[in-house]
């Protein structure tokens, strides 16, 4: 893999990383009433559609791996430009229900160190 690539979805990696256990057994009232862990989320949600967008600047190949790559760097571009626009409940739902699906696919794919 190329290494560009590589650096880029192990960013991604570490970013699910960080924000699964931060979501874990939060229920989504707890999520909406937090704003600190709202800012928290959108800001490592930011992070993991940064990374797969530098990716797949590198190479597009991760886009044919990678389910909904397109949306993870949309929701990415939403968050940073669309600040203004973010649906708490969008962004909760990204984070319980797509990210630990998105970990397990980059870890396929990212050599073990």
């Amino acid at each position: 893999m190329n290494r560009p690539v590589e650096k880029s979805l192990r960013d991604a990696m570490t970013a699910c990383n960080e924000l699964m256990p931060r979501v874990s057994g939060v229920d989504p009232g707890s999520y909406l009433a937090n704003r600190d862990l709202q800012l928290i989320t959108e800001r490592l949600v930011s992070a993991i559609g940064e990374a797969n967008s530098q990716a797949t600047r590198v190479d597009v190949s991760p886009l044919e791996t990678i389910p909904d790559a397109l949306d993870i760097i949309g929701t990415r571009n939403r968050v940073a430009h669309g600040y203004d626009e973010i649906r708490n409940e969008v962004i909760w739902d990204v984070a319980v229900r797509n990210i630990p699906e998105l970990l397990t696919v980059l870890k396929s794919m990212v050599p073990e160190d």
